[in-house]
């Protein structure tokens, strides 16, 4: 189960690095999205680190809740639901390579992020009544199924994005890509997916988007990126 303080003193070692790194060479910012993933969506603010086709970013995600009440065969896939502080809290680190293209101003790269989070699941499932139609057939209710204590996930991601210019500093940010999201179920604790109670982990693959805004602080004797 994480802890505010695991949290706190990963966020500290990831900007620390971060810091170390703004200090040697070019610019730096702050980057604020919102992301969709497997388990659901969450706000980031991250900061950001730029050395010549070069960024790094690296910071903390505010999980969104929402109920979702289709009744899809998923498990997993955004039925994460936060329940006290820690829980909304998670982190996340990436790298993005830009490509530069003289006569676009799209700013267009490839990227590499992950994300972590540790949050309850709330999901819904069929159970059987205990009674059977006319016809002979069981008559099923729905059921919530909560596991009641964190479920730890791993999303990594990697895919195409673009960061133009909007005005001076300012830039927008778009990426979208494919995931690939590690759930740490230890399914013993619940009896939400019974039939996969001794598999240590699942993995899931999905697509996932990121859209945000970026401001970029740099000394006025250099060229902001293109």
């Amino acid at each position: 189960m994480m802890n505010l303080k695991t949290i706190l003193i990963g966020c500290y070692c990831v900007l620390s690095l971060f810091a170390q790194m703004e200090a040697q060479d070019n610019a730096w910012g702050i980057q604020v999205n919102i992301n969709d993933t497997y388990i659901g969506r969450d706000y980031s603010a991250s900061y950001l680190h730029i050395r010549g086709n070069n960024e790094w970013h690296g910071g903390v995600n505010w999980f969104i809740n929402r109920v979702h009440r289709e009744f899809e065969l998923h498990t997993y896939r955004n039925r994460f639901y936060a329940d006290d502080f820690v829980e909304y809290l998670g982190v996340n680190a990436g790298y993005t390579r830009r490509i530069p293209f003289k006569k676009s101003h799209l700013n267009p790269g490839i990227y590499a992020d992950v994300d972590v989070f540790g949050a309850e699941v709330l999901t819904y499932g069929q159970a059987f009544y205990g009674a059977w139609t006319d016809q002979g057939d069981p008559v099923w209710f729905i059921d919530t199924i909560r596991t009641g204590k964190p479920v730890l996930s791993f999303s990594k991601s990697v895919g195409i994005d673009i960061s133009p210019r909007l005005y001076k500093n300012l830039r927008f940010n778009f990426s979208t890509g494919v995931g690939l999201t590690t759930i740490l179920s230890n399914p013993k604790k619940s009896d939400i997916i019974p039939w996969e109670k001794d598999r240590p982990f699942l993995m899931r693959l999905h697509f996932t988007w990121s859209i945000g805004l970026a401001y970029v602080f740099r000394k006025k004797t250099q060229p902001l990126p293109p």
